[in-house]
């Protein structure tokens, strides 16, 4: 089934509902630890002013509001014209906290049928938790084609995905564990550098991200304290091969070719 159309039913009457205060404006006026490792290897250093940036599947814009307070011009795709006014509400009261207008834009569509004229090409385009959802492997690499399509020559592309390989996978997707009811498949760092490759992309680097996150779902003191110890032993230091199987999700970066 469509995922879009999953996903429109299962976000109209809730989901990504964000509430603006002046420390999340203090807080998301900063990039993450994770953002500032994704833009140093996309050649874009966090103080980089003006860039573009658009988003497939941006939902309630947290991650758009993060770029725009850095002064990026962002665009965001969705399908769901709900979630996307809620992302409008909560942008609003990010600009009455931070006192100044962002350059955000939002538009409602599929990212299939979306037309990619429709706004200038960007420096980053990126989804956080959508390809998965295509269980098709054409659409799927169809989606992640249009992506590309959307960044300039020499722009970057970047994928974040649930691991499909670590040892609770299976429990959490039978007990519906990840928060929404629609069907993924199972990613691995080898079908996205693969996915990658496809679609003619070059500067491909695949990344382990949050290891040991699925531990935090179980309500048990030890495994949160393996994840956060994990948390701060840098990755160098664990093997390639182990760092994948017990990551929360899995992070590619890729340029498209000038």
């Amino acid at each position: 089934m469509d995922p879009g159309f999953l996903w429109k039913k299962e976000l109209r009457t809730k989901g990504y509902e964000y509430r603006a205060s002046a420390r999340s404006v203090r807080k998301l006026g900063r990039f993450s630890r994770v953002w500032h490792r994704i833009l140093k290897l996309s050649d874009m250093g966090p103080r980089t002013k003006r860039r573009t940036v658009f988003e497939v599947g941006c939902g309630g814009g947290i991650h758009l509001v993060q770029f725009a307070l850095q002064g990026w011009n962002c665009f965001g795709l969705d399908v769901s014209s709900e979630v996307l006014d809620r992302a409008k509400r909560f942008i609003g009261e990010i600009e009455q906290y931070a006192g100044r207008k962002l350059s955000i834009h939002l538009y409602t569509g599929d990212i299939i049928d979306f037309e990619v004229g429709s706004f200038e090409k960007s420096d980053l385009v990126f989804h956080v938790g959508v390809l998965e959802h295509f269980l098709d492997d054409a659409q799927r690499l169809l989606a992640l084609k249009k992506m590309f399509a959307f960044a300039k020559p020499g722009g970057y592309v970047v994928s974040v995905v649930p691991n499909g390989m670590h040892p609770w996978r299976k429990p959490m997707k039978e007990q519906r564990l990840g928060g929404y009811n629609i069907p993924e498949i199972d990613y691995t760092n080898v079908l996205m550098e693969h996915e990658f490759k496809e679609c003619g992309a070059t500067d491909i680097v695949i990344l382990p991200h949050n290891l040991f996150d699925y531990m935090r779902l179980k309500k048990n003191f030890l495994f949160k304290i393996v994840y956060y110890f994990a948390q701060i032993v840098p990755l160098s230091w664990i093997p390639k091969s182990f760092a994948f199987r017990h990551s929360g999700t899995i992070i590619g970066i890729a340029r498209r070719i000038s």
